[in-house]
């Protein structure tokens, strides 16, 4: 880290208290996901049979369950 990316990172970043706040609040992390015992029942057959599933059994277990792609992909 050089002197010159710390000078930029200071003088690019919030100016104000406002600001930082609202950097800090727009990097917050999403709420980890509740699955139903259901669900897990579901992904833990679907894990067991295929350890790395295609995007499209993603979205397709995804829809089925009524998560977010993302969550099933994590």
């Amino acid at each position: 880290f050089t002197i010159f990316k710390f000078y930029n990172s200071l003088k690019n970043g919030p100016s104000n208290l406002h600001e930082l706040v609202t950097d800090l609040n727009a990097k917050k992390r999403k709420r980890r996901t509740s699955f139903t015992p259901q669900a897990l029942e579901k992904l833990n057959d679907a894990f067991e049979l295929n350890t790395h599933p295609s995007g499209v059994d993603m979205s397709t277990l995804a829809q089925q369950l009524n998560y977010d792609r993302e969550v099933i992909r994590v």
